[in-house]
């Protein structure tokens, strides 16, 4: 909790403006986006983003310009990053304007969507080694088809090949 706490008062906070309405939602509205379809820490993202409106989008930014608060006119970067991060971090519903139904998959379902992504490590969170037979498990989220788990067998827990039973 006070990590996060320290993540989201360090953070500027932006609002993106597109004229041309291009902005989309989901379901699960506040977004990480992800690197390589791996979830990134609340500190490693850099942004937070919450798009409100097919004009607006709010983002908590790690790379502060000097000002608490800004407005900046969205780029088409700044677009194509929020529209996946909703194809990405949604649950089951992409909110969407009748201009923007063209940018969306026609006739086709999502085969993937963010799941759980689980690793065994030798190192703590902190860095600290962390000696046989304890491991240090990592859960992360993953845009994925299904659960990526891959722990290890040195007897404190068993792989989970069965977690696939429960998507």
């Amino acid at each position: 909790m006070w990590e996060a706490a320290d993540v989201l008062t360090t953070r500027q906070i932006e609002v993106w403006h597109d004229p041309q309405g291009r902005f989309m939602t989901c379901d699960a509205p506040v977004l990480v986006p992800f690197r390589h379809n791996v979830g990134l820490s609340l500190t490693a993202s850099p942004y937070i983003i919450w798009p409100v409106g097919p004009h607006r989008t709010v983002a908590l930014s790690n790379d502060p310009q000097g000002e608490k608060a800004v407005i900046r006119k969205a780029s088409g970067k700044l677009v194509g990053m929020v529209r996946q991060g909703v194809e990405q971090g949604r649950e089951r519903m992409i909110f969407a304007s009748e201009e923007q139904r063209e940018r969306l998959p026609q006739g086709k379902k999502f085969r993937r969507r963010a799941q759980v992504r689980l690793r065994c490590s030798d190192r703590s969170p902190s860095g600290e080694y962390v000696p046989p037979p304890a491991c240090c498990v990592e859960c992360r989220d993953t845009f994925a088809a299904g659960p990526d788990v891959a722990l290890c067998n040195q007897g404190l827990h068993s792989p989970a090949p069965d977690m696939w039973l429960h998507v």
